[in-house]
């Protein structure tokens, strides 16, 4: 390649060299760095486009791009990225605009937006969403930290986003971490739409002993209307694989990366209930239990068995499946909210939901519905509040009820969508128990209660003398 490249690409990994690919299709020349020299000359070599280069060390890299220099990290978050950047950071120039696309904790980029603003340059942290079929042929992006670096980068990540009703999925979130932090609760409400996919198949395929090539078939009609996922479509191929063997093989143990854990952990420092998403992230902590599991495998459990009419069964779960989903995703909303709100990060949502509608693993009918209920009232608090996915939610609220209670009178765990139902009757409950442990508090510390129509009063009983 002639002349400086136009943008840097530091990681050459599944997501990194796919991404370097959808940027040559467009025409941006780019130029390559990977700490493995082999991998970059490998990559070099196969690639076979005038508009790359690659360079075997961080400074040979640095030199090969044009000022002020664009660089996208795509290397493991944490140390990684840590190592990397405290190696570039002395090779850059005022103005030069550095973006992290990996999964890192916003905490983090939080931090190193401010690092990076002390030596000039601009920093920002950018959540990619798309697995390598979206990185290739455009993900859904969401860049934030230092907008002063958006101007120089925001056209090149716009272009080679996924796109959406002729617009593309990649607009600026919003200061410091936001990008990231958005990027963590996509994740999160990833986590619980694949949890309920498989409690909804789990609970279809045991109590109707239909196959799993069955179970596609009546996820495929399901596609057809407002369930409609990226999630489910998949879903419908995983289930079809060798015409359902495939499945049966897989060990029943899911893996995770931690975005789900931090989501969780921001939650909890909030003060906020997210026990859906939570069940998600747990259920998958379970599933690598193995000693434990095998303690308690022999334990007395009713038989799953058949139960009820086929056509009754898969219409109550599929209401139940649409009502968990909406409690599910106005949990990962009500956290990215009082995030913002306690970083004073200025969110547009409506923004967020148009990121998520292409390129993007949890880009479905239901996102369109969330822009559309932030379209009406750009103040929506608690998503729930939307007339229009509160009446969806009493329609399906019953399906729910009545398919945790078949499930556990079956022994068939479904904790998310018994999270889901959890959560929405402690909304709705007049009163909940908590006035009794409050009590239990005040008996053992002395740790006092309010009594009702007296807030912000505290009482203290001597519980050992009260009659």
């Amino acid at each position: 390649m002639s002349g400086k490249a136009t943008f840097g690409l530091i990681g050459l990994a599944t997501m990194g060299e796919n991404l370097v690919l959808n940027m040559l299709d467009r025409g941006i020349s780019v130029s390559v760095y990977n700490r493995t020299t082999e991998k970059t000359k490998e990559f070099v070599r196969k690639t076979k486009k005038e508009n790359l280069c690659g360079s075997e060390t961080i400074e040979g890299f640095c030199n090969s791009l044009a000022s002020p220099r664009k660089i996208l990290l795509m290397v493991q978050a944490g140390a990684g990225v840590e190592s990397v950047l405290s190696k570039l950071l002395p090779l850059l120039d005022k103005n030069d605009v550095v973006i992290d696309g990996g999964n890192s904790n916003y905490a983090d980029t939080e931090r190193r937006v401010k690092q990076f603003q002390e030596a000039g340059v601009f920093f920002l942290g950018c959540g990619i969403s798309g697995g390598e079929e979206g990185a290739r042929n455009g993900p859904a992006m969401m860049p934030g930290g230092d907008r002063r670096g958006w101007p120089a980068v925001g056209d090149l990540l716009r272009s080679i986003a996924a796109q959406a009703d002729g617009s593309p999925c990649c607009e600026w979130i919003g200061d410091g971490g936001s990008g990231h932090f958005v990027k963590t609760v996509h994740n999160a409400i990833e986590y619980a739409e694949m949890q309920l996919i498989s409690e909804t198949y789990f609970v279809m395929k045991n109590l109707l002993g239909i196959s799993p090539v069955e179970c596609s078939n009546v996820f495929e009609v399901w596609l057809s209307g407002e369930l409609e996922s990226y999630l489910l479509s998949i879903t419908v191929k995983i289930l079809r694989a060798g015409n359902g063997d495939l499945i049966e093989k897989i060990r029943d143990v899911a893996r995770q990366k931690g975005t789900g854990h931090w989501f969780v952990v921001e939650a909890m420092g909030l003060g906020l209930a997210t026990p859906t998403i939570a069940a998600a992230v747990s259920a998958r902590h379970l599933s690598g239990m193995h000693a434990e599991r095998k303690e308690c495998s022999s334990l007395p459990k009713h038989p799953p068995g058949k139960t009820g009419e086929k056509e009754e069964l898969l219409s109550t779960l599929k209401k139940a499946f649409c009502a968990a989903r909406i409690v599910a995703h106005a949990e990962g909303f009500l956290v990215i909210q009082h995030t913002a709100k306690k970083h004073g990060w200025k969110l547009d949502y409506t923004a967020v939901c148009r990121v998520w509608k292409a390129g993007c693993i949890i880009r479905s009918a239901l996102i369109k519905e969330i822009e559309a209920a932030y379209a009406r009232n750009p103040d929506l608090g608690f998503l729930l509040a939307d007339a229009g996915l509160k009446e969806k939610l009493e329609k399906n609220l019953p399906a729910l009820r009545k398919t945790v209670g078949i499930s556990t009178g079956h022994a068939l765990p479904t904790p998310a969508l018994s999270a889901a139902l959890s959560f929405i009757d402690g909304l709705a409950a007049r009163k909940l128990p908590t006035n009794l442990i409050q009590a239990q508090r005040d008996f053992f510390g002395a740790h006092t209660y309010e009594l009702e129509g007296g807030e912000g009063v505290s009482v203290h009983t001597d519980w050992n003398v009260v009659s």
